[in-house]
């Protein structure tokens, strides 16, 4: 009963969240679901989708090759292809794959390590998954109980700007790189 309560509650502060961040909230179709917020926050494109629930951060250019996350299919006992010199983050990013050209750019960037390690340790409690794809930074959002899942805007509030801080700096290392190329 409290997660369901705890869902509603932030359903109705997720509007008021989403226009302090610049973001257009469209309301969802049924009265027990959050809709969706999109939009240009500190030159990203932005889609939070408290239902699924994710936040997805765009970067400005495709980083081609790219593919870091918290989650691997057990199943699959392939090594990570990229191995950083900060061991937590190999210790928590399990999938790890790059062009030799993106690697060499990152290890260049000791701050993208510290602060996805950082981020994963803040908001540990209520992120089930990270995604660096291609294109994006996803951060998936864990269950809280009962099969609930939402968003607070109190945790909207703090994680996108961290959020889009984290892909600045992978930008900017990649951005050093011919993009889409290996060697």
């Amino acid at each position: 009963m409290l997660a369901w309560l705890a869902k509603r509650r932030s359903m109705r502060e997720l509007p008021a969240a989403a226009a302090r961040l610049g973001l257009r909230h469209c309301e969802a179709e049924y009265t027990d679901k959050s809709g969706t917020m999109s939009g240009v926050y500190r030159d990203h494109s932005v889609l939070v989708r408290p239902d699924k629930p994710a936040i997805i951060v765009e970067y400005r250019f495709r980083i081609e090759g790219l593919d870091l996350s918290t989650w691997s299919d057990p199943r699959l006992r392939r090594p990570a292809d990229f191995h950083s010199d900060h061991q937590d983050f190999d210790r928590l990013f399990r999938k790890r794959k790059l062009p030799s050209a993106v690697a060499k750019a990152l290890s260049a960037e000791p701050a993208f390590f510290a602060q996805a390690v950082a981020f994963k340790s803040r908001w540990g409690r209520t992120i089930a998954q990270l995604d660096f794809s291609q294109v994006s930074f996803s951060a998936w959002i864990r269950e809280r109980g009962l099969q609930f899942t939402y968003i607070t805007a109190a945790e909207l509030d703090g994680m996108l700007p961290a959020m889009v801080d984290i892909a600045e700096i992978l930008e900017t290392a990649c951005g050093r790189v011919t993009v889409g190329t290996d060697g």
